[in-house]
C-alpha cells in the first residue's frame, strides 16, 4: 500500500505478528539522518553497493564485525598458562 504526500511517496507494510513466537520481538524502524555527499558516496563506492540503503546496511555490518573482532585483542597477553617463547623452543629441541 502506497501512500502519497509532499515529500514522496511512503510505503506502508504490515505484519502479521501472530505467526511469530511470543519470545521474539520485532522491532521495525525508519531513520533520517544527514550524511555529507562525500561520505555517502565513499560509502556506495568502496562497498559496491547499488542503493545509499545498502551502502549504509554494508557499512553497519562491516563496522559491527569489526568491533567484535577488535574485542578478544584488548585480552592479548593477560592469560598467564601460556608457554613462553624459551620454553617453546626447548620443547622442539627435544623432538
Amino acid at each position: 500500500m502506497t501512500n502519497r504526500r509532499a515529500f514522496g511517496p511512503i510505503r506502508v507494510c504490515a505484519l502479521d505478528l501472530d505467526v511469530f513466537p511470543p519470545d521474539i520481538h520485532i522491532c521495525i524502524m525508519r531513520i533520517t539522518i544527514d550524511v555529507p555527499d562525500s561520505g555517502r558516496e565513499d560509502a556506495i563506492r568502496f562497498t559496491n553497493a547499488r542503493t545509499k540503503r545498502e551502502a549504509l546496511v554494508s557499512t553497519i555490518a562491516d563496522f559491527n564485525r569489526r568491533m567484535r573482532m577488535a574485542k578478544p585483542v584488548d585480552h592479548a597477553g593477560t592469560c598467564e598458562n601460556l608457554v613462553t617463547p624459551e620454553d617453546l623452543q626447548a620443547q622442539r629441541r627435544r623432538r
